[in-house]
């Protein structure tokens, strides 16, 4: 137990779940938000496109502004950038083109310095031997405040008090800094970025066996954006989202709380068979016609998809960790994830604009198709290193 609950793991842990109050604004209910503005699907899709291409190309610069300002000074930049898009989300009644704008941008340069230097901060310090019961209990308690938003925003929104949501985003956006200035960012090795330096990692072997499984886990990552969106379409109401959702956490909280120890002992296996119960939970939103039924296949679906990202997260940690340039790795990772991501919006965008609502039965069947092509690639590339391994040692 000593080894989950030290210093490091807990200023993750503290810093992961006050901050996942803004978070939640966002993932779960932005799309909503830019639908009750007026903004039809296809619009919506390519507000995502263009924020996922600004994040895809900044990320790269996320080592280069850690290097410059320190790890709590760019995750504080990060977090008070998000903050501007849920004032302007959030707070404003009638969205004009330049507030979308600046929605646009705000989230794409929070996403490209944050989201790197996230990851780089779970790969370094989490100890690989408690890696996957550290990520469950990040999960657990960020589960905990998604709750909670979810509860509020509905309750919130339902009694136009929207600035009350904007203020509470603020405190907890700066709270959730604090405990990143505590880590110790100089055991963090930051290398000078150059076009040598990306170019090597780019063509590294270590980098480019990801790429494949990253891709595809963009599918997923999609489909959990606009999942809040398609659920508010069904039921017309927001309130009954806020329901459907808090009660899915719940569940998904219950579940997380014992998957962690089985992620750690069991590896790859635990991503197997986590795709191929989050396929068949896509495939089962294709038939929801009801509220009961969305409550069932939300629920459902959110345990898999977080057993699914959490046992996704714990592998790709550990190969960045033995990296040996965790921010430059998630940097570059992040960067595919994203730009596939954006592009894979733009061609949703493209299609919704001839089929409309009919692009969520797209994006879930893609989805399906993509969490058991994860688990395939991913397996993949894991023989493909086990073999070399086998063959250095018989050279020796």
């Amino acid at each position: 137990m000593n080894k989950i609950l030290n210093k490091n793991h807990m200023c993750i842990f503290l810093s992961g779940m006050i901050g996942m109050f803004a978070n939640s604004i966002i993932n779960v209910f932005s799309a909503v938000f830019l639908y009750k503005q007026g903004l039809p699907i296809h619009l919506i899709l390519l507000v995502y496109f263009f924020q996922f291409f600004i994040v895809g190309f900044f990320a790269l610069f996320a080592p280069e502004i850690v290097k410059k300002i320190g790890l709590g000074n760019s995750v504080l930049v990060s977090r008070m950038t998000k903050f501007i898009s849920i004032l302007v989300l959030v707070g404003l009644k009638d969205l004009g083109i330049i507030h979308i704008t600046i929605i646009i941008l705000s989230l794409g340069i929070s996403g490209a310095i944050n989201n790197p230097i996230w990851q780089a901060i779970l790969s370094h310090y989490i100890n690989d031997n408690v890696r996957g019961e550290v990520n469950s209990i990040n999960s657990i308690l960020k589960s905990i405040t998604s709750i909670i938003v979810v509860v509020l925003t509905g309750i919130v929104i339902s009694a136009g008090s929207e600035n009350l949501l904007v203020i509470i985003a603020l405190i907890t956006s700066i709270i959730a800094v604090i405990p990143i200035y505590i880590l110790d960012d100089k055991s963090i090795v930051i290398k000078t970025v150059d076009l040598k330096h990306l170019y090597a990692n780019l063509k590294s072997n270590e980098f480019k066996k990801n790429i494949i499984p990253v891709s595809l886990h963009s599918l997923i990552m999609i489909e959990s954006f606009l999942i809040g969106l398609y659920i508010f379409i069904t039921v017309g109401k927001i309130t009954t989202v806020a329901n459907i959702m808090a009660i899915a956490m719940g569940v998904e909280f219950i579940v997380i709380s014992v998957f962690g120890i089985e992620i750690d002992r069991e590896g790859l296996e635990s991503l197997k068979y986590s795709a191929g119960i989050k396929s068949i939970t896509s495939i089962l939103f294709l038939i929801s016609s009801s509220i009961g039924s969305l409550y069932i296949f939300k629920t459902m679906n959110g345990i898999a998809r977080k057993m699914h990202t959490t046992s996704f997260a714990t592998l790709v940690q550990k190969r960045a960790k033995s990296s040996g340039d965790e921010i430059m790795f998630s940097a570059l990772k992040e960067m595919i994830l994203c730009v596939v991501e954006a592009f894979v919006f733009l061609i949703l965008a493209i299609i919704s604009y001839f089929i409309g609502e009919k692009i969520f039965n797209v994006i879930f069947i893609s989805t399906a198709v993509a969490v058991a092509l994860t688990y395939v690639s991913w397996k993949k590339t894991e023989n493909a290193q086990n073999e070399s391994k086998l063959v250095e040692r018989v050279e020796f």
